[in-house]
């Protein structure tokens, strides 16, 4: 008897069945109960947002990880660099085709004292099945070697600031789809010749749609585009991460969500802009007419080409945010945004903290205005101008 809500457990360890039949040990970290019944035996039904597979974990607070394998969706596309060597024969009177792939090279993106991330590849061996195809994928995964063990809470605060930026780099949520683990080093691995990992993590607290393919240029930071700085963009996005952090996930709040009223996503987009300028330019209690109209002009440039009249602009913004959030009468309803005038300026929002977030992150103005240009908020905004 009592109140089955009221019970804390660290983790639950327990078995299942995988479609195959073969036994699977599971530990459900910090498990919290849904439900509970009573009938001829007590039924309780637990959740969780993570889910350990593949080891026992006796004690959550003990259980600690030394080097994780991730997969992104979107994060091939990224990359963009593949092993496979095609050549085909043109011979008209007997095709063949020779296949090589050798995985590329790990590539290191960045590193510090307490860990290295880098890009490894992989792929599995072609399997036949007596079916007339051949199927050899390459898959790039994004690896974090720790120096020293973590715990699982200090790992997934890196890989949430990791998956965040490729959201970002993306221009659209992206999502784990992968997520395995070695709670000892590479070199014990080798000299112990463990391929396997450890366990695998299942994240269930983000449910993100999945996006199978993207462009190259429809990535606002493509892999190629890092060497286009002469700062590490990793680096950069970790070391100003808790700084821009309020500004990063209200901007991306509106890309996990796509079904937003449009006065949220509005408002998101401004309070994101003032949270930027107050953290980054200028921590002082100025008006929002103010920060906005200091950011416009700082992008002028580039900014003016979707806002040929920044004060009008800097006006309505001003007054539906005030209306929005302070409710006063006297505001009339003609200058209040509404509908497509609505999203076209969200869109506009969108695009500025876009450019501001890049310049963060050490991109030069050129690039920068090239990028942008390319995106489909832009097109967006230059098709609607010239109606």
């Amino acid at each position: 008897q009592g109140n089955y809500f009221d019970i804390k457990i660290s983790c639950l360890n327990g078995f299942a069945k995988s479609s195959d039949n073969k036994d699977i040990t599971l530990c459900l970290v910090n498990p919290y109960v849904i439900n509970f019944q009573h009938s001829e035996l007590l039924t309780i039904t637990f959740a969780t947002k993570y889910l350990i597979k593949g080891i026992k974990v006796p004690s959550i607070k003990d259980f600690r990880m030394q080097n994780t394998f991730i997969k992104f969706n979107l994060f091939d596309q990224w990359v963009g660099k593949y092993g496979f060597d095609v050549s085909p024969s043109y011979n008209p009177k007997k095709f063949n085709v020779k296949i090589d792939f050798t995985p590329p090279d790990n590539i290191e993106l960045y590193s510090n004292n307490k860990f290295k991330m880098y890009v490894h590849f992989r792929a599995k061996s072609p399997m036949f099945n007596h079916k007339p195809e051949l199927i050899l994928k390459q898959s790039a995964f994004f690896n974090i070697e720790f120096n020293q063990k973590q715990k699982l809470e200090n790992v997934k605060d890196l890989v949430d600031k990791i998956q965040d930026f490729f959201s970002f780099a993306s221009g659209i949520p992206v999502r784990i789809s992968q997520f395995e683990f070695r709670n000892h080093s590479n070199n014990v691995a080798k000299k112990r010749k463990l391929s396997n990992p450890t366990g695998i993590l299942i994240d269930k607290s983000k449910s993100i749609k999945k996006v199978e393919s993207r462009s190259h240029h429809n990535f606002l930071i493509h892999f190629s585009d890092l060497e286009k700085t002469n700062k590490n963009v990793i680096e950069e996005w970790l070391n100003k991460y808790e700084v821009l952090s309020p500004v990063i996930k209200m901007f991306l709040e509106n890309s996990y969500h796509p079904n937003l009223f449009l006065e949220t996503e509005f408002l998101n987009y401004i309070q994101a802009i003032e949270v930027y300028h107050n953290r980054a330019i200028n921590g002082k209690q100025i008006k929002l007419r103010t920060r906005l109209d200091e950011l416009l002009t700082k992008h002028s440039k580039l900014m003016s080409k979707i806002i040929p009249y920044k004060s009008t602009f800097t006006n309505r913004v001003v007054k539906t945010r005030n209306y929005l959030t302070h409710y006063n009468p006297k505001i009339k309803k003609r200058d209040i945004l509404k509908h497509q005038s609505m999203y076209d300026t969200s869109m506009r929002l969108k695009i500025l903290l876009q450019v501001v977030i890049l310049d963060e992150l050490g991109f030069e103005r050129p690039f920068i205005i090239d990028k942008i240009k390319s995106t489909n908020e832009w097109t967006h905004m230059i098709a609607n101008m010239n109606k």
